[in-house]
């Protein structure tokens, strides 16, 4: 797409709202009205999806994503990201929940981004404490959704320990 610039350019195809429709489609199903909710997707990439919820679904929909390149991209076209890396809740929604937090594969992937773009795996001590902030940004009693390709990365008593209620893993 002309609108994605080369550097962003490369992931456009697997972030359109097609790949994304089995996720959205469970998402609706589970948590049934988005509208006038908050909504915060985790590795956002270049916000697709979260553009796509506060046009089309009237959500106040906000995205983190640890690569600037995304960030600076989403945020010239009026897309909010924020930058993070979910080791901590981000500065910017320290105050805030949402009723709905959700992912497409960033459980898959957990890694850190230096400056050089350079990415890391986390350790699995890292990964919990990306858990934990998953946790946090999601209001008690409301949905957190994540699509994976491969098996969860952490096991029930884990989901358990960083505050969640598990209602249906993959």
């Amino acid at each position: 797409s002309d609108r994605y610039p080369e550097s962003v350019g490369y992931t456009a195809a697997d972030n359109s709202v097609v790949n994304y429709m089995n996720l959205l489609l469970r998402i609706y199903q589970l948590v049934r009205d988005l509208r006038g909710k908050r909504a915060l997707e985790l590795g956002a990439a270049s916000g697709v999806v979260v553009e796509v919820l506060r046009r089309l679904g009237e959500v106040d929909a906000v995205g983190v994503e640890a690569d600037a390149r995304f960030v600076t991209f989403a945020n010239e076209h009026n897309v909010p990201l924020i930058h993070g890396d979910l080791m901590t809740v981000p500065q910017e929604l320290v105050v805030n929940t949402f009723a709905l937090t959700f992912s497409h594969w960033l459980l898959d992937a957990l890694a850190t981004v230096d400056e050089a773009v350079e990415y890391r795996r986390l350790r699995h001590d890292e990964e919990l404490n990306v858990l934990a902030t998953i946790a946090a940004l999601t209001a008690p009693g409301d949905f957190s959704i994540h699509a994976t390709r491969d098996p969860m990365p952490f096991t029930d008593a884990e989901f358990r320990q960083a505050g969640f209620e598990l209602v249906e893993i993959n």
